[in-house]
């Protein structure tokens, strides 16, 4: 699956969004936090659109695997999202 906006980082193997906006990190970065999570949550209700809905199980499929080679959201001891 083609998708523009996320690109394997050579470091990690995982998917990052890139090119990605973030003022405290400079202009642009590859996967800040922010837009990784909104990704991780848009693959996450579209799965499960899917399958309430009873389509698109391969998609579903693929949507599944490319979430999961998303960084891992992790949430700090104060309950915030820790910066990546």
């Amino acid at each position: 699956m083609d998708l523009p906006i996320l690109k394997e980082d050579p470091e990690t193997g995982r998917m990052v969004t890139v090119p990605a906006y973030s003022p405290e990190h400079g202009p642009y970065t590859a996967g800040n936090t922010y837009e990784q999570s909104l990704v991780w949550q848009l693959f996450k209700d579209a799965c499960e659109a899917a399958e309430a809905l009873g389509v698109d199980a391969d998609l579903s499929a693929q949507w599944k695997e490319l979430q999961n080679k998303l960084d891992p959201i992790e949430i700090g001891d104060d309950g915030i999202l820790k910066q990546r």
